[in-house]
């Protein structure tokens, strides 16, 4: 997610709206920052603070904000939640601010579904509505760092309540992406971060839109934990909240204008399957985003990625590619095709690439650019681009530039087969050696993640040849239902060994194809034997959707050893190919090409005796 940090959510289920003391027709409502204290049917009481406009006359409803803040404003003064994040932005600008707010406070640090917490925080937002003239149809949650984590997990267990959720450096559950996909999303997170690094919120956008939402994500670069600040103060953030029910409006009514353009692409990322999402592509492609500048376009970016419109922004800034920001751009528009699947990269990808190769390799703006070719994410074709990783090593200056191109260099000669892996691990040491973390600067977090890496693929890229043409290692341990299993027990079939978990989606999306290969080899010497990380609930649900036909080892066993440490696995999902005699012949790191993947199967089914 690249920009501010926050998640506004709108209660799409009616909030109860009695009468109280703060509505219409009784004395005029306090207003300003107001203590209040929630008492529990048990005689518990929770102290919280909430925020009421100062032009609140109980008429007119508002909208309403619940903030969830981190872990150090825990306790139960009802005050320290209020010293951080959306507390001081209001401070700010408190007679104007238009939302409601509400900020409870964590008695015992957490604020997932389950937690005493965020059931109370649930409690207190009802109270609130019911004593107040709320707009039932704009609630908005957002919070920070645990907050953050709240957010993701409030949202996941009750998303008809919220209209939007603005998480901000806080971890979620990508298994749960699939309940928040259709609530509108805006994540914020430092590249930076070190104490909640940034890939947990890169996983969870990227889960969500695997899922089939359309989350907007915006990354700072070289911020660390502290990202809230920038969020919170932004004033696009509230206007983009308030604007959430009636998006094309500023659109009909400012044609032509910055306010057009940022609504416009707004509700193409956010409801692309909705009439107004349908309506504003439309308006898009028929000329309006032919008649943008640089700088709209550059407003627009930061609030998401719509592949179909990459074509006409690619040609509006080849327009525009004398504009400070020029290289952004385009890494803008490759960066949208970065997951993109095809045996060929996308023509506006290749245009955008040759471009920044060849006129911005120096510039320091090409980051996401080298980021998404082989790091973040390892498109098919990622290794057409080889040489713009090299051009761009030969002439950038930047140390954060440099540090990614060189990994992402490193990882793209790495996947061009086993013929490469000596160089690659040349690659690997001189990055290594490189960077070394000993220079302090604001991508410090970055490149310390990127080492590890970096050790860890050396030290692979040494084992696994003596791993090659040998005997696979046994694996001896239960399988998902309890019972004994050994691989040795398959000797006689060509194996193909998955390793796999649901909350992987490269290998949730990989299972219909083995599936499909299962059934076609069906008589032949062959099977796929799985090995599990999930905890059996979780499974259970995910196999309920998307079954799995063959046996599959539990990753850990009862002694707490788990299979992929022994196997020293780097990543998920992991396939190794095994021929007939047990011997180790081939591995893939990802998913690998499905072709490929049948070809190598066949050839070692072809070779070994078949069963008569």
């Amino acid at each position: 997610m690249f920009g501010w940090n926050q998640w506004l959510v709108v209660v799409l289920g009616a909030l109860s709206l009695g009468a109280v003391s703060a509505r219409a027709g009784d004395e005029k409502p306090q207003v300003g920052f107001i203590d209040r204290v929630y008492k529990e049917s048990g005689g518990y009481e929770a102290r919280y603070v909430v925020f009421i406009p100062h032009d609140y006359d109980g008429k007119k409803p508002f909208p309403l904000i619940l903030f969830l803040h981190g872990s150090g404003q825990k306790g139960t003064d009802g005050h320290k939640q209020v010293g951080i994040g959306l507390g001081p932005a209001i401070k700010k600008q408190e007679k104007t601010f238009a939302f409601i707010a509400v900020f409870p406070q964590s008695h015992k640090g957490g604020w997932t579904a389950d937690s005493e917490d965020g059931r109370r925080a649930l409690a207190i937002v009802d109270e609130v509505a019911k004593q107040y003239t709320v707009d039932a149809q704009r609630v908005y949650l957002t919070g920070l760092s645990m907050g953050g984590e709240g957010t993701w997990s409030l949202a996941a267990a009750h998303p008809e309540r919220w209209a939007a959720i603005v998480p901000v450096c806080g971890g979620g559950d990508p298994k749960q992406a699939a309940k928040i996909k259709a609530i509108p999303c805006w994540c914020f997170h430092g590249d930076a971060d070190q104490v909640v690094k940034v890939k947990q919120s890169r996983d969870m956008i990227w889960a969500i839109r695997q899922a089939g939402g359309e989350p907007l994500y915006h990354e700072y670069p070289g911020v660390g934990h502290n990202c809230w600040d920038r969020v919170y103060a932004t004033p696009d953030l509230y206007e983009w909240l308030l604007e959430q029910r009636r998006i094309l409006k500023r659109a009909e009514t400012h044609p032509d204008t910055p306010a057009e353009l940022t609504d416009l692409w707004l509700a193409v990322c956010n409801a692309p399957g909705s009439a107004a999402g349908k309506k504003a592509l439309s308006i898009l492609k028929g000329g309006r985003l032919a008649r943008a500048n640089a700088d709209e376009l550059v407003k627009a970016l930061e609030l998401g990625h719509p592949a179909e419109l990459m074509p006409l922004v690619l040609d509006v800034v080849k327009r525009h590619l004398d504009h400070p920001r020029a290289a952004w751009l385009l890494t803008q528009v490759c960066v949208s095709y970065a997951y993109d699947e095809s045996p060929k990269a996308p023509r506006a990808f290749a245009e955008a690439a040759d471009l920044i190769a060849g006129r911005f390799a120096a510039s320091p703006e090409i980051y996401h650019f080298c980021e998404h070719l082989g790091i973040v994410a390892h498109p098919r074709w990622a290794g057409q681009y080889e040489k713009h990783l090299r051009a761009i090593l030969s002439k950038n200056r930047d140390r954060r530039v440099r540090c990614v191109a060189h990994f992402a260099l490193a990882s793209v000669v790495q996947n061009s087969g086993e013929t490469r892996h000596d160089e690659a691990e040349r690659l690997y040491a001189q990055f290594v050696k490189d960077f070394d973390g000993r220079t302090q600067y604001p991508a410090l977090g970055v490149e310390e993640d990127l080492r590890a890496r970096a050790e860890a693929q050396l030290e692979d890229l040494r084992t696994w040849p003596r791993m090659l043409g040998k005997p696979a290692p046994e694996i001896d341990g239960e399988d998902l239902d309890g019972r004994p299993m050994k691989l040795s027990e398959f000797r006689g079939k060509v194996v193909l060994l998955s390793f796999w978990a649901t909350s992987c989606f490269p290998c949730m999306k990989l299972i219909p194809h083995e599936r499909s290969l299962v059934a076609r080899l069906k008589g032949r010497p062959f099977a796929v034997v799985g090995v599990n990380d999930d905890r059996p609930e979780v499974l259970r649900k995910a196999l309920a959707r998307n079954p799995v036909t063959w046996r599959s080892f539990k990753n850990k066993r009862g002694d707490g050893k788990a299979i992929t440490q022994e196997w020293k696995l780097l990543g998920l999902p992991t396939l190794y190919l095994i021929d007939h005699e047990g011997i180790v012949r081939k591995r893939w790191i990802g998913s690998p090409p499905t072709e490929e993947l049948d070809r190598e199967i066949e050839k070692l089914v072809e070779a070994a005796p078949q069963r008569k």
